[in-house]
């Protein structure tokens, strides 16, 4: 009688893990979104960039190592291999504290739930794409990966502008 019982809970556990990880692959597989409406961005009171790339780093109050490290090699890599862009102005890093009243809106506008990196493109101040790169949080612990993966995926945002 214990034997089924223990069996049963194990079946049970599987099965929980299986659709938390169905789950996670299910926000994992909507990286990407084009945008079909012609309204406004509404980002651009913060984003204010005509034609270009936004990177954003959305966190919270409350961050751990992590999310920390995330934010760290994010800024290290827009700042290091895109620095003739941010001085033209053709593209923008921004850190927004999701928490705080007025930035409340991107959890919506993005469809957030957890901290995360955005790639933005704008032209003619519309934001027209942009990608959630998910990614980085597999490759937290591979500064080198991470660097090129964010790298990789702004140059193929610059290839549509």
């Amino acid at each position: 009688m214990n034997f089924k019982k223990i069996i049963t809970i194990l079946l049970g556990l599987v099965v929980a893990v299986a659709v938390v990880v169905i789950i996670v692959n299910g926000f994992r597989g909507q990286k990407e979104k084009e945008i079909q409406t012609e309204k406004q961005d509404t980002h651009s009171n913060k984003a204010a960039i005509e034609n270009g790339i936004v990177v954003y780093y959305f966190h919270t109050t409350k961050r751990c190592q992590s999310c920390m490290k995330a934010e760290k090699l994010s800024k290290e890599t827009v700042e290091t291999f895109f620095k003739n862009e941010i001085d033209s102005g053709k593209i923008r890093y921004m850190e927004v504290n999701t928490d705080e009243p007025e930035n409340s809106h991107y959890i919506r506008d993005y469809q957030l739930f957890s901290k995360s990196l955005i790639i933005s493109l704008v032209k003619n101040s519309k934001e027209i794409k942009y990608k959630n790169l998910t990614e980085i949080w597999q490759l937290i612990y591979n500064d080198e990966g991470f660097k090129n993966y964010v790298k990789s995926e702004i140059e193929n945002l610059i290839r549509e502008m």
